[in-house]
């Protein structure tokens, strides 16, 4: 069995990844070849990859919506709303209710996974 030496690591620096490792000549050899030539500690080799999800919340979510009018009287304000565009929306988000969710991988229109909360 040859001499420990040390050896730079190239993988992605996890936390306990120090960046120089002692290992034998033979664990290199056999680690290089599973890495495409490159050296990469125990460590490393456990971080997975992260990506972009994007996620769609189907949910209510409690508003004030203010209109202004111009009406002869209440009544007639009342309908005029249906046909108004809002002044000002308010929304109250920490009161909503998730009622869906639908994560997709960023930019796809794959989905990935629902999860309905009702």
């Amino acid at each position: 069995m040859s001499d420990p030496i040390k050896i730079r690591c190239e993988g992605k620096r996890s936390v306990a990844c120090k960046g120089q490792q002692e290992i034998s000549q033979e664990d290199i050899a056999k680690n290089k070849s599973k890495n495409a030539g490159k050296f990469i500690c125990s460590e490393c080799v456990k971080i997975k990859d992260k990506k972009y999800f994007d996620v769609k919340v189907q949910c209510n979510i409690p508003a004030l919506i203010t209109f202004r009018v111009f009406a002869e009287n209440e009544e007639q304000a009342l309908e005029m709303i249906n046909r108004q565009t809002p002044t000002n929306i308010r929304y109250e988000v920490l009161k909503r209710v998730n009622i869906k969710a639908t994560v997709y991988e960023a930019g796809m229109a794959i989905i990935k996974l629902i999860k309905n909360f009702r």
